[in-house]
């Protein structure tokens, strides 16, 4: 709560999304094939209740129990991006933490 409360700057967050991504994906070649499962955040999104059902599956969870149809609906779809709300200079920081994340994602 301390580091919220000190307001800190975009990049700061952009850098711990990227370290994490990036440590989770040196990560997956020590893995056997059915210990990992990729769940993209658009994809969630955009069919949530297929996704729930694929994790389900992957965890050998129950579906019969009506959660996935529950968790489905509490989807509101991709919040508003906010980076255009940014100082250019904050903007351009935040971007260029999140670069090498984006890159591995494939979505630069």
């Amino acid at each position: 709560s301390r580091v919220l409360a000190s307001r800190p700057p975009p990049e700061v967050f952009g850098r711990y999304w990227c370290d994490q991504v990036l440590h989770g994906y040196r990560a997956i070649p020590r893995l056997d094939a059915d210990r990992y499962a990729e769940v993209r955040f658009e994809d969630l999104v955009a069919r949530p209740a297929d996704v729930l059902e694929g994790i389900a599956d992957f965890l050998c969870l129950p579906a019969a129990s009506g959660w996935i149809d529950q968790a489905a609906a509490l989807v509101r779809g991709t919040p508003a991006s906010r980076v255009a709300a940014l100082a250019d200079d904050e903007r351009a920081a935040l971007e260029t933490a999140c670069r090498p994340g984006q890159v591995l994602l494939g979505r630069a």
